[in-house]
């Protein structure tokens, strides 16, 4: 079945924002956590691995998960044009019933801006802290809660208007993530307004 990004997928780093939001979201994680060149890492809701490029000289291996095929396309071909060698694309629902037996185990999670897609995200949570070895991080960053402007008129959007800090905290607690880390890093400007970003790091013990 046809995703709603696919079509989007190969003009999605034509967009230089995109660049520059990933890499402030990639050097806001670098200063809450010190990367180890022994991690096991996932990104959830890849795209077309913006941000993980950013994190592949620093860490072991990162699978990179994703719903959308051609995003996925994309990722590969950039993959295979960078000889990168720890970058592993799996296409797969991350809510899906079986996947704590088709993944390993993480020292590392990471999203950017796909939390919001996914309506039933406590139990997102809770599924990627079963997936994090004990210690591992889980780091999500994506909009603050907003009026619903952000998406407006997308017919397709069925997701969340951004996210308080007190839901997420309750989120990661039941899910067994200890908060370490909230702070608002980004602003996404978007026809004439902002939008800001949050970012919240917890930690499995």
């Amino acid at each position: 079945m046809e995703n709603s990004f696919d079509e989007k997928a190969k003009l999605w780093d034509s967009d230089p924002p995109k660049i520059e939001r990933a890499y402030k979201t990639f050097l806001t994680i670098k200063e809450m956590i010190s990367l180890n060149n022994n991690f096991s890492c996932m990104e959830f809701g890849c795209g077309t691995g913006i941000l993980s490029f950013f994190f592949q000289p620093y860490v072991k291996k990162i699978d990179l998960v994703d719903t959308s095929s051609g995003m996925l396309e994309v990722l590969n071909g950039k993959i295979k044009a960078s000889n990168v060698t720890n970058m592993n694309p799996i296409f797969t629902d991350i809510m899906s019933a079986e996947i704590n037996q088709l993944l390993p185990k993480y020292d590392l999670i990471y999203s950017l801006m796909a939390m919001h897609h996914v309506v039933d995200y406590e139990e997102l949570i809770k599924r990627l802290c079963l997936l994090l070895n004990t210690g591992g991080h889980l780091f999500m960053a994506d909009l603050v809660t907003e009026d619903g402007s952000f998406h407006g008129l997308d017919s397709g959007f069925d997701g969340h208007n951004g996210f308080s800090k007190n839901e997420l905290e309750t989120s990661f607690s039941n899910g067994l993530l200890e908060v370490i880390d909230y702070r608002n890093y980004y602003e996404i400007e978007k026809a004439t307004r902002k939008y800001p970003l949050f970012i919240i790091n917890g930690r499995k013990n």
